[in-house]
C-alpha cells in the first residue's frame, strides 16, 4: 500500500468514536530511526487539557484507541504523542 492510500484509510480509521478532548488527529509514515517504515499519530488535545487535572488512564484510553485504528488498517509500528491545540497553532504558524 502506498504512502497516500495508507495515510487515508489511517484518518477514515482515527475518525471512527474519536475520544471527547481530541480536536483533531495527525498522521505521517516514514521511516523510524531502526530504519523500519513507521506511522506517527499527532493527538491534538483541546486547550482545556491544559488546565485540567492530568488524567493519565483517559491519556492511556486516547493511546489505545489511535494505536488500534492504527492496527486495523497496517502492521506498521505507531508512534502516539499528545499536543495540545494551542501548540499545534504555533508550530504551523512557524512553518
Amino acid at each position: 500500500m502506498n504512502t497516500q492510500d495508507l495515510n487515508k484509510q489511517l484518518q477514515r480509521a482515527l475518525a471512527r468514536r474519536r475520544p471527547a478532548g481530541i480536536s483533531r488527529v495527525l498522521t505521517r509514515t516514514g521511516t523510524d530511526s531502526t530504519g523500519d517504515r513507521a506511522i506517527w499519530i499527532w493527538l491534538i488535545l483541546e486547550d482545556s487539557w491544559a488546565s485540567a487535572e492530568p488524567d493519565r488512564s483517559k491519556r492511556n484510553e486516547m493511546r489505545e484507541w489511535a494505536e488500534k485504528a492504527a492496527s486495523s488498517v497496517s502492521d506498521l509500528w505507531a508512534y502516539v504523542s499528545f499536543r495540545l491545540e494551542s501548540e499545534q497553532r504555533e508550530l504551523e504558524q512557524k512553518a
